[in-house]
């Protein structure tokens, strides 16, 4: 038998034992790089550290320190980890000039086919935190094109991509206290045609992404989180795209110098809640769109995802002709014969402000477009345009207690289209101009103190 002497002794060595065991695995699993003065390109040694941490039971931590580093095309698949910086502004992942893109869009994603994103996440489990990436370049790749007979374009489809490689897992991802940034460019739109006046461009299409890209798989039963971080200059700042059975919350973020702000499109048993956001943005604050003129490939979310917009504030300055919204929602699939809704919305306690110049293109604070069921509640719009709270082709909306006395409208406050029916406006105060021109929809005043 063992005394008691003898099994402390052993106790005591098996502690130290294990505590050795624990300080070498822990000394494995965190990768420390540098920034090295005067390198040109990064690339390689960033993508091999991240791709060491390739399956969960070797989840480790990459860690960046302060200074620029310089890269291409990153492209990492089934990431299980973390991948960290000393800080925003002091750790930072730089687009380094004249990238090329050899890539073939019908195919999928992946390391030998390098869509033009500045970093590609593909499947995966992991947190980005503590950084700055950025792309600066007025033009950062050398001309390319989307498809054969496509202009050539040269900016960055996506700054950081998140999306899901064929056969494998969903990612789950949380992003807190990131920077990524664009810059000025000559693109405003998709595949690079030219929208903006001179000088207002962008050079990059997506700033953050997540989701399914066209001709790869939908994004099925993914999470991400998004908190504390700055996304700008981006056609988009940040947006989702064909996703299914997938959460996205989006946090007390900034978004800024975006032609759209954020916007979710094409989901199908999701939740997607944007909250506490500050976004400024030129066209469009917030966008939830269920449409399929987003969809190539006929996918078509086949059942309804539940889109919340709540407590941000959003100021939009329409700089282009075309139509412009704080918060714009819209189910175009109750349209289709067939179909039934796929957008449950609420828009609650959302302060917009919207300005621009006089366009011929409207302008509204929130515009519902075909959606049904829609609740949009305690919001306050400010600024001027055309309509404050606009619906169109809706069914069974609810607008309660909105104030918008404080919005200069040229056609009205509120407006109910023609083909709007069964809607409950309730809380406006008397002197708000409505126009009714739909059916069965129900009106009523409040004599309430309005913002």
């Amino acid at each position: 038998m063992f005394s008691q002497r003898s099994l402390a002794t052993g106790v005591s060595a098996l502690t130290v034992l294990v505590g050795c065991l624990l300080v070498t695995r822990s000394a494995l699993a965190q990768t420390y790089l540098p920034a090295i003065p005067g390198s040109l390109d990064d690339t390689q040694r960033i993508e091999q550290a991240l791709d060491a941490c390739n399956a969960p039971e070797k989840a480790c931590t990459v860690r960046l320190g302060p200074g620029v580093f310089h890269v291409g095309l990153i492209v990492v698949e089934d990431f299980h980890g973390s991948f960290v910086g000393s800080g925003i502004g002091k750790t930072v992942v730089k687009a380094k000039p004249g990238i090329e893109a050899h890539f073939d869009l019908l195919q999928p994603h992946s390391k030998t086919n390098r869509m033009p994103n500045l970093l590609s996440f593909l499947s995966g489990n992991f947190s980005i935190a503590d950084m700055s990436i950025r792309v600066e370049g007025f033009r950062p790749l050398l001309a390319y094109q989307f498809l054969p007979g496509f202009p050539d374009t040269y900016f960055m489809n996506t700054i950081l991509a998140i999306t899901q490689r064929p056969g494998g897992a969903a990612p789950h991802v949380s992003i807190e206290r990131v920077e990524i940034a664009g810059a000025d460019g000559d693109a405003a739109s998709f595949f690079g045609f030219n929208g903006l006046p001179a000088g207002l461009g962008v050079n990059t299409n997506g700033v953050l992404f997540f989701g399914g890209f066209f001709f790869n798989p939908i994004l099925t039963g993914g999470s991400l989180v998004v908190r504390d971080s700055v996304m700008k200059r981006g056609v988009n700042g940040f947006f989702t795209l064909r996703t299914a059975d997938s959460s996205v919350r989006f946090v007390n973020n900034h978004v800024t110098e975006s032609i759209g702000g954020v916007g979710a499109y094409l989901a199908s048993r999701s939740m997607i809640a944007f909250r506490e956001n500050t976004i400024e943005s030129w066209q469009h604050g917030v966008s939830f769109l269920q449409t399929p003129f987003f969809d190539f490939e006929g996918w078509g979310p086949p059942e309804a995802s539940r889109f919340v917009a709540s407590g941000n504030t959003i100021r939009t300055s329409q700089i282009m002709d075309v139509p412009s919204a704080g918060i714009v929602a819209t189910d175009e699939y109750t349209t289709i014969p067939g179909e039934v809704p796929r957008l449950d919305g609420t828009v609650s306690d959302n302060r917009v402000i919207s300005t621009g110049g006089n366009w011929t293109s409207e302008r509204y604070g929130i515009w519902l477009n075909k959606t049904v069921g829609t609740k949009v509640m305690n919001n306050q719009l400010l600024g001027s345009g055309d309509v404050a709270l606009a619906v169109d082709e809706s069914q069974a909306c609810r607008l309660l207690f909105n104030s918008m006395l404080r919005f200069e409208a040229a056609r009205a406050q509120i407006m109910l289209s023609a083909r709007t029916r069964d809607c409950l406006v309730l809380g406006v105060h008397p002197s708000v101009t409505i126009v009714n021109e739909g059916e069965n929809n129900v009106i009523k005043a409040s004599e309430g103190r309005q913002r």
